[in-house]
């Protein structure tokens, strides 16, 4: 697909910036968004340049299509790894021969969202090699959000883009998507085709982290409970950005910055606004900090009693406690989630590391440390974003454990017994 454009022989020494640019092709009518100046070259005799432009997107618009939107229909083959292999799916193949002749769609899951009706759609896909005589069909899911209201191109690829970040999430890489058709209210010829600049690489995907059903063999993974995508659509857009934050930081390498931005994930959704530091809490930093016990014992009493310089802490909300003890609880808050098949390569000295690291990184301090022990705390961090983040949309701890095993081997900061 196009993604510059070269325009000749302007004027030497005027500039041309398009927000947008409209062009005709027959009955079909494209829209250019987004362009920026790549580069251009001089005529030296005729004082005239050539203009190389950067297109960030492109509406492919049929002539009928209309502004307004009612669908969206989006098609990859990482649709279908993700969904699995279905008794449905089975069933329709099983029933090919009846089907030959038939273009309806099937609805295999429907899933109800405030502002549309989120659809797992298979349709059938038909390849003919007339030279061999040979005719193939295939059924692959699709996703289509059927809206209750009509949306423009703003409104709808916000939704669209949305969704791309929770499927980063799910999945464990981008969605690799082939075809987006946004559909328009009349019958025929209403097609707007979308494309834009991808910014990730195509990686293999031997598995999916957390999958939809497989329900052809149940007993080897558990059906997603389909609320998620509601819960999803319904967060505020403060809690949403996290779910795009964690794209962009997971595209870093091991550096400070993928530290760093990993952290400020956490140290906003690890505990609830409301959630209280309790005594208990504060036993479960004591006992794990790195101090003498003398010392242990006397920042305890200022943490319960407080003093002139620390107020009491206890039976305040601990999303304003110091990183250093809201990270050492949730450590063994999280602990408590895995179970004993599960072995941790993170202890509590190392969490202690991770919160001077942060500190030190963010004050510009001199520090040091290994690539190795970086990469692990990384890891280390990027795994619990993972589990902060799928527990803010309602999936339970259960799940998440029951999940584990397929989390991508390479960011494993665990033993899991059955390796």
């Amino acid at each position: 697909m196009l993604h510059n454009i070269e325009i000749y022989n302007t004027p030497y020494g005027f500039e041309l910036s398009y927000d947008k640019l409209y062009c005709e092709y027959n009955n079909y009518n494209i829209e250019l968004i987004n362009l920026s100046i790549l580069k251009y070259s001089t005529s030296f005799y005729s004082q005239t340049r050539d203009i190389a432009y950067n297109i960030e997107k492109i509406l492919f618009k049929e002539y009928l299509a209309k502004d307004e939107y009612t669908k969206i229909v989006i098609k990859a083959k990482d649709i279908n790894t993700w969904v699995g292999f279905t008794n449905f799916q089975h069933e329709l193949s099983n029933n090919i021969h009846n089907r030959a002749y038939e273009w309806t769609k099937e609805i295999f899951k429907n899933i109800i969202c405030n502002d549309f009706n989120f659809n797992i759609v298979y349709s059938k896909d038909v390849n003919q090699d007339i030279l061999n005589g040979i005719t193939t069909y295939k059924y692959l899911p699709y996703i289509e959000l059927e809206f209750i209201n009509n949306l423009n191109f703003e409104e709808i690829e916000k939704v669209y883009f949305e969704l791309l970040d929770l499927f980063y999430l799910l999945l464990g890489f981008d969605l690799d998507v082939e075809q987006v058709i946004l559909k328009s209210e009349k019958e025929n010829y209403n097609n707007t085709y979308f494309y834009y600049k991808k910014d990730y690489e195509l990686i293999k995907k031997d598995y999916v982290f957390i999958s939809l059903a497989n329900d052809l063999f149940n007993q080897y993974r558990e059906e997603l409970k389909l609320e998620i995508f509601p819960n999803y659509f319904q967060l505020d857009e403060y809690k949403k950005s996290f779910f795009e934050a964690f794209r962009k930081y997971k595209m870093f390498h091991y550096t400070e910055d993928k530290l760093l931005g990993y952290f400020r994930i956490l140290e906003n959704l690890m505990f609830n606004k409301e959630e209280k530091f309790t005594e208990k809490m504060l036993d479960i930093y004591i006992d794990n900090i790195t101090i003498d016990e003398a010392e242990k014992l006397k920042e305890k009493k200022i943490l319960l009693e407080g003093n002139d310089k620390i107020k009491k802490v206890v039976d305040k909300p601990i999303i304003h406690r110091k990183e250093k003890i809201k990270f050492i609880v949730f450590h063994n808050k999280f602990i408590n989630v895995l179970s004993d098949n599960y072995k941790l390569k993170v202890n509590f000295t190392d969490v202690e590391e991770i919160v001077k690291l942060r500190n030190d990184i963010s004050h510009f301090n001199d520090y040091k440390i290994t690539q190795n022990d970086l990469e692990k705390y990384i890891d280390y961090l990027e795994f619990l974003v993972n589990y902060v983040l799928l527990r803010l949309i309602g999936y339970s701890d259960e799940s998440f454990l029951n999940n584990i095993k397929f989390y991508p081997y390479k960011h494993r900061i665990f033993n899991f017994e059955n390796n």
